[in-house]
C-alpha cells in the first residue's frame, strides 16, 4: 500500500469502524488499499490553493538559494587567494574562485558570492592616510545579499595592499590573459572577477575618478563619520559609496535627495542625510557627520552634476508641513 492510512487520524478511525462491522480481514485490507489509492491519486492531481502554491514557490526559492550557497572544498577551486583581509565581513579569508561563485572561508565562518549577484565592482585606491592600500567593493544586486552566518551583507569590502604582489597559475577562464596572473592583489582579483562575471555592463567596474569628484585637498573621497565610527564617502559616477561602518552603496537612481545640516556660520564641519526613494531597497536614511566645511561646495557641486536634489533640514520640514497641510485640507474640505 503506497499510503499508510493509520498515519492519519481519520484513517485510524476508518479502520476501527470497518472492524466494528465485522468485515473479513481480506475485505478490510482491500478497502484500505483502495482508499489509499484514492488518497494518493488525489494528492498527485489536486491543484494547490494560492497560499499552498506560494508556499511551494517559496520552498523552491529557498531550495534554490540553499543550492546556490552550498559550500565547496577550496582545493577544487579554479584559483585561491590566501589570507585576504576584509572589512566586510571583518577578518582574513581564503578566497576561492569557482565557475559560478566566489567563496570566502576561514576557520570561523564562510560565505558564498555568486557572480550573478554582483551589481558593481568598485576599485577604490588613493585612500588618504592609507598609502599603498586599495579597497575592492563588491556591490550586490537588490535582494541578493550575501549570507554569512546570521549576517547579511549588501556589500563586500576587501582591503588589499599593493605589496607583496601575487603570482599564480591562470585558471581556464583567464587563459586569454596568459599562463599566469601577476600583480597586486586588487589587480589579480579584478582580472579574476572580470573573467567570471557574465554580461558585464559599462558600469560593472568603477573606480574613483578625479573627473567625477575631487576634494578640496585633491583626494577622491572625503572623511565622514557614521555615528562615532570614521569612514570615507566616495562619490562615483554611478552613486555614492560609504566605506565604513555600516558600509553602503547608494546608486544615483535610488537617492531622492541629500539634506545638509549645520552649514554656514562658524561651524568647521557639517552633516548630511541621504534620503532614498520610497521604492529603494535601502529606504532607511543614512546620516553622516563631521564632514570638513571645506568640502561643502565640492560635495554640492558633485550632487548637482549628478542631478541629485539637495536641501537643508528646514527645506525638509517645510515640505513635511506642506504635505501635512495638503492632507488636512483634503480631509477637512466639508467643514
Amino acid at each position: 500500500m503506497a499510503v499508510n492510512l493509520t498515519q492519519y487520524r481519520a484513517g485510524t478511525e476508518l479502520v476501527s469502524l470497518l472492524k466494528q462491522h465485522g468485515l473479513p480481514k481480506g475485505a478490510l485490507n482491500l478497502i484500505c488499499h483502495k482508499v489509499a489509492e484514492i488518497v494518493e491519486e488525489a494528492l498527485k492531481t489536486r491543484k494547490p490553493s494560492a497560499p499552498a502554491a506560494q508556499a511551494n514557490g517559496s520552498a523552491q526559492q529557498q531550495a534554490a538559494t540553499s543550492a546556490a550557497v552550498t559550500l565547496k572544498d577550496l582545493q577544487s577551486a579554479d584559483a585561491v587567494l590566501h589570507g585576504v583581509p576584509f572589512t566586510i565581513p571583518r577578518g582574513k579569508f581564503d578566497v576561492g574562485f569557482f565557475p559560478d561563485s566566489m567563496q570566502l572561508s576561514n576557520k570561523q565562518t564562510s560565505a558564498v558570492v555568486p557572480y550573478s549577484s554582483i551589481q558593481h565592482v568598485l576599485v577604490i585606491d588613493a585612500i588618504p592616510k592609507l598609502p599603498n592600500t586599495t579597497n575592492v567593493v563588491l556591490v550586490m544586486k537588490s535582494g541578493h545579499a550575501v549570507k554569512q552566518g546570521k549576517n547579511c551583507h549588501d556589500i563586500i569590502v576587501l582591503q588589499t595592499k599593493d605589496k607583496p604582489e601575487l603570482d599564480l597559475p591562470a585558471p581556464a577562464a583567464c587563459q586569454h590573459l596568459g599562463d599566469r596572473l601577476t600583480g597586486a592583489t586588487a589587480v589579480v582579483l579584478s582580472l579574476l572577477l572580470a573573467s567570471y562575471i557574465e554580461d558585464i555592463q559599462e558600469d560593472t567596474f568603477l573606480t574613483a575618478d578625479a573627473s567625477v569628484f575631487s576634494s578640496s585637498a585633491g583626494d577622491l573621497m572625503i572623511a565622514a563619520n557614521s555615528g562615532a565610527s570614521p569612514g570615507w564617502l566616495v562619490p562615483l559616477s554611478a552613486g555614492l559609496c560609504y566605506v565604513g561602518k555600516p558600509g553602503r552603496f547608494m546608486s544615483n537612481s535610488s537617492i531622492s535627495k541629500v539634506l545638509f545640516h549645520r552649514v554656514g556660520g562658524s561651524s568647521s564641519t557639517f552633516d548630511i542625510t541621504v534620503i532614498f526613494n520610497s521604492g529603494a531597497a535601502a529606504a532607511k536614511p543614512l546620516e553622516l557627520g563631521q564632514i570638513d566645511a571645506a568640502e561643502l561646495s565640492k560635495l554640492q557641486g558633485y550632487l548637482l552634476d549628478q542631478r541629485i536634489k539637495i536641501g537643508t533640514e528646514d527645506d525638509d520640514e517645510d515640505e513635511g508641513d506642506t504635505q501635512h497641510a495638503a492632507a488636512t485640507g483634503a480631509g477637512g474640505g466639508g467643514l
